[in-house]
């Protein structure tokens, strides 16, 4: 897309980058929910290539009750996992048994969600499994998001999806 728009700036390349992923995120949410999570994870790939962020895809000895779809080292050599899929629910059972021990094994520092129908969030849900690192990126007009974001505790662990790759980037320590 960047030699598309190769007369931009790149701070208004990266506003049309913008633009065209809030685009695609309105279409998935009309996608069949079947596949709008495979989508989702369609789009979360393209941005990792375009902002050149180098992730991995499990490995195949990997046995755990850590179920994500890309793995991104950090500068620490910790591990975030990135799980995309359309509600928590569809994760829920996968997630809720990765454990700060089992986390702690693999060396996963954390585990990130990218959630684009975030109405079966629940205080409970948010509480259990952001105490065991998970991290949840919502829309920024999402209604769960601005609910939560000034909670004395769960505010921890809700971010705006805007903020995803800046938070990415650091990590990496780029």
């Amino acid at each position: 897309l960047r030699h598309h728009v190769s007369y931009l700036t790149e701070e208004n390349a990266d506003i049309v980058l913008t633009a065209f992923v809030q685009e695609f995120e309105r279409r998935l949410g009309q996608k069949r929910k079947s596949r709008a999570g495979g989508s989702l994870e369609d789009v979360a790939s393209f941005l990792f290539s375009y902002f050149d962020i180098e992730t991995q895809d499990k490995p195949e000895h990997f046995q755990s009750d850590v179920e994500v779809d890309k793995w991104i080292q950090c500068k620490d050599k910790w591990l975030i996992g990135i799980s995309c899929k359309r509600t928590l629910r569809e994760r829920w059972k996968q997630v809720s048994s990765a454990t700060p021990e089992v986390l702690g094994r693999y060396k996963i520092k954390e585990i990130w969600h990218l959630i684009t129908y975030d109405e079966d969030l629940s205080d409970d849900k948010l509480s259990l499994l952001g105490g065991q690192r998970h991290i949840f990126y919502l829309r920024d007009d999402s209604r769960k998001l601005n609910q939560y974001k000034n909670h004395s505790v769960l505010q921890s662990y809700v971010r705006p999806m805007s903020q995803f790759i800046d938070d990415l980037r650091r990590e990496m320590g780029s």
